[in-house]
């Protein structure tokens, strides 16, 4: 069983079964998946154009979106809508999903999550 803890908005509550396009709000969302290896620190971004959801496969680590610092382990998972800035920091394997696709153009630094 996947279990998830409901905080806020931010974070979905998920089953056995999901969509991505239950994750998007656009219902004909185009996404990319990426894995992801971290040792450290993530500096904050925002994303102006793309809505991410971060699944944590292995490790602990903290992902802060916008004001609130969540501290993650395997199986966590946390939506971040667009336009808002988040960062991650810990020794962790997560999943991005970016919905529409990810590009690097979209993206500008933020600081409020620097170390």
């Amino acid at each position: 069983d996947m279990k998830f803890t409901v905080q806020d908005s931010t974070v979905r509550m998920v089953g056995k079964q999901i969509k991505v396009t239950d994750l998007f709000a656009d219902p004909q969302a185009s996404f990319d998946f990426v894995i992801i290896e971290l040792d450290g620190f993530h500096r904050s971004v925002i994303n102006h154009v793309s809505e991410q959801a971060y699944f944590v496969l292995s490790g602990t680590g903290i992902i802060q979106v916008g004001p609130i610092a969540y501290d993650v382990k395997e199986e966590d998972f946390i939506f971040v809508p667009k336009s808002v800035p988040h960062g991650l920091k810990g020794k962790m394997r997560y999943v991005v999903l970016s919905s529409p696709p990810f590009s690097l153009h979209d993206e500008t630094p933020d600081h409020s999550f620097d170390q």
